[in-house]
């Protein structure tokens, strides 16, 4: 599914560079982006921004806010599909058992735990007001 999004995404976005050599890295750079957004969204806080960086210096000044726009644009779309794809699949617990495996049961409507590791989250709300 994100393959399909960041060609998207590049598709928008070619027609704009400054020299058409560059394809390949805009492409390669779309790519990793939406990979990371797709598999990584928690630990990924600013995708914007580290596409707009990583592609800002293959387009000409006149363009860099138009490319600025389609990337916030697009990023914001897939952000939504990716978020409804995850909100289809069956999640699991994110707690670990006492065995390190990752937990089976299926989590309560409005938490990332099972009622058995409901605690964590209590806990761990705690920690980030502490913080």
């Amino acid at each position: 599914m994100y393959h399909h999004l960041s060609r998207m995404l590049y598709r928008q976005l070619a027609p704009l560079l400054r020299d058409g050599s560059d394809r390949q890295r805009l492409l390669d750079s779309c790519e990793a982006t939406m990979t990371r957004l797709a598999t990584d969204p928690e630990y990924f806080a600013n995708p914007e921004k580290s596409l707009f960086t990583d592609v800002r210096p293959l387009f000409g000044i006149c363009e860099q806010l138009q490319v600025r726009l389609i990337i916030d644009l697009e990023i914001a779309g897939a952000r939504q599909a990716l978020e409804s794809l995850r909100a289809l699949e069956r999640r699991n617990c994110a707690a670990f058992t006492r065995n390190g495996e990752a937990c089976r049961r299926d989590p309560s409507d409005d938490s990332r735990y099972c009622p058995s590791h409901r605690h964590l989250e209590e806990i761990f709300e705690g920690e980030l007001v502490a913080a």
